[in-house]
C-alpha cells in the first residue's frame, strides 16, 4: 500500500475511533482501558499518528461496545 493511501487509512481509522468514543461518552482513558492501551497510545491513534496500528485492541473495545466492526472503516 503506497504511503499516502496509509496515510489515509490511519486517519479514517482514527477519526472513526474518535467518533465512536465519543458517541459512547467515554473518555480517553475509559476508552483505552477497553482497548488495553495507553491513553497516549489511543491519541495517536485518534491523531492517525500511530504507524504500526493493531487493530485488534480497537475490535477489542468495539466489540464490548456492541459496535459492528465494519464501523471502523466506514469512508474509506
Amino acid at each position: 500500500m503506497a504511503d499516502q493511501e496509509t496515510e489515509r487509512l490511519l486517519k479514517v481509522i482514527g477519526e472513526n475511533t474518535q467518533e465512536i468514543r465519543k458517541e459512547h461518552k467515554l473518555s480517553i482513558e475509559e476508552f483505552a482501558e477497553l482497548c488495553r492501551i495507553t491513553p497516549e497510545c489511543l491519541k495517536k491513534i485518534e491523531a492517525g499518528k500511530l504507524k504500526r496500528l493493531k487493530i485488534i485492541e480497537i475490535l477489542r473495545a468495539m466489540y464490548k461496545l456492541n459496535v459492528p466492526a465494519e464501523a471502523i472503516l466506514s469512508n474509506t
